[in-house]
């Protein structure tokens, strides 16, 4: 199966806008940096934190596919493999955040360090050498994995050798731990340590919870727009919708009972300590984000996800992905903003910029990395036997 030639151009096109879209987005960001230096810095790890989240889900749904072998990871993999080879540059869109950090994290400064018994404490893992060389390793263990799963399944599309399927299978296995332990630890140093004084030891959890479902919307929506084209459509069939949708409604249904797992054992604990985190969050000026979560984020998705007529169908499946990705951005919105401008409500309009520019830089990367490739593996035994076979007899013979 070869790359159909009429998307080429479109994956120009996409290049190009999204070239122009980074291009004013950092003019724009440049002069928010300026202007405003804390709104730049806050907005832009906002932002970054969006699109690492993508490229981290992709990372981690490409390992469980080379582990459970499902056929949605099929027609998902080379969207997860073209994402995750962004990596190299996401760790450069990193410094930004490394220059602002005495702008961002309160354990930064010596004098509020001193003023917090809770944060002086913590002061032998909340350092900065020790945060830098932390980021070192993440990105360097991110970029391994990626890279090297990657990098095999496509010495498979060129060797056609079955063995290389078991290899990623057996190395996908350990990846999958250090993957989830350092996504743990980066949402520890990345976001939960915004607020100092508090901690939760389920909070790195939902950010990977999370990531996943973001991917997860991510790739439906791709699936949707390829569908159309060969050789997405020779092969893509309602089953692979079906299951698709199965798996975001279980990521979602995951990310709620995480979300209110964390928050009933906080409440029944009832620690001032512990409880100021939610009660920042569920004041009279960010009750209403927190409102919107509970039934958007969750109520509203898990509703339509349940008939099986919606997940059996792209257009409509499509449709609740774009929105589950707008529930994402909002839900990182909450997690992020109050912990700056003492807890109040404040938005600025980097805070639409950052993600904007971000995702222009992002999308140009993405779809490099995706159009020389074919769209689906040629050779994967578990493609032909366990998807083409069931569902398109006739294409046995294209091995």
């Amino acid at each position: 199966m070869k790359q159909n030639e009429t998307l080429l151009p479109r994956f120009d096109a996409i290049q190009q806008r999204a070239l122009y879209v980074a291009a004013a987005g950092i003019a724009l960001l440049a002069v928010g940096a300026i202007t405003s230096r804390a709104d730049f810095y806050q907005s832009y790890l906002y932002g970054y934190l969006l699109w690492m989240g993508l490229t981290l889900g992709c990372l981690g749904l490409l390992l469980l596919h080379h582990l459970v072998s499902g056929s949605w990871g099929h027609i998902t993999q080379r969207t997860m493999e073209a994402a995750v080879r962004t990596l190299p540059f996401m760790a450069v869109l990193f410094l930004p955040i490394v220059l602002g950090l005495h702008e961002l994290y309160p354990w930064t400064n010596h004098e509020v360090a001193a003023a917090s018994h809770a944060v002086e404490k913590k002061l032998g893992y909340l350092n900065i050498p020790f945060f830098l060389a932390r980021q070192a390793l993440y990105f360097a263990l991110w970029i391994g994995i990626g890279w090297w799963v990657t990098k095999k399944s496509r010495e498979q599309d060129a060797s056609a050798d079955p063995t290389l399927t078991r290899t990623m299978k057996i190395v996908s296995g350990p990846s999958m731990v250090f993957f989830v332990l350092t996504v743990t630890l980066a949402s520890v140093d990345w976001m939960m340590s915004l607020e100092p004084e508090w901690y939760s030891t389920i909070y790195g959890v939902g950010r990977i919870v999370g990531a996943a479902l973001t991917a997860l919307a991510f790739c439906i929506i791709l699936v949707r727009l390829l569908a159309r084209y060969e050789p997405v459509a020779a092969i893509v069939t309602t089953r692979h919708f079906h299951h698709l949708g199965n798996l975001m409604m279980a990521f979602t249904i995951l990310w709620a009972y995480i979300a209110f797992s964390e928050f009933l054992i906080i409440w029944s604990g009832n620690l001032p300590e512990d409880n100021m985190w939610h009660l920042r969050r569920m004041n009279a000026e960010w009750s209403t984000l927190a409102t919107v979560l509970i039934v958007g984020h969750f109520a509203v998705p898990f509703g339509l996800l349940l008939s099986r007529e919606r997940k059996r169908h792209i257009e409509s499946l499509a449709r609740i992905a774009v929105f589950i990705l707008v529930m994402r951005c909002i839900d990182m919105y909450w997690l992020v903003f109050p912990a700056f401008n003492d807890h109040r409500f404040h938005f600025h309009w980097l805070a639409i910029v950052a993600p904007v520019a971000l995702g222009g830089i992002w999308v140009w990367l993405f779809i490099a990395h995706l159009k020389p490739h074919p769209l689906v593996p040629l050779h994967d035994p578990r493609f032909y036997k366990g998807m083409i076979a069931h569902d398109h007899p006739e294409l046995q013979h294209e091995r």
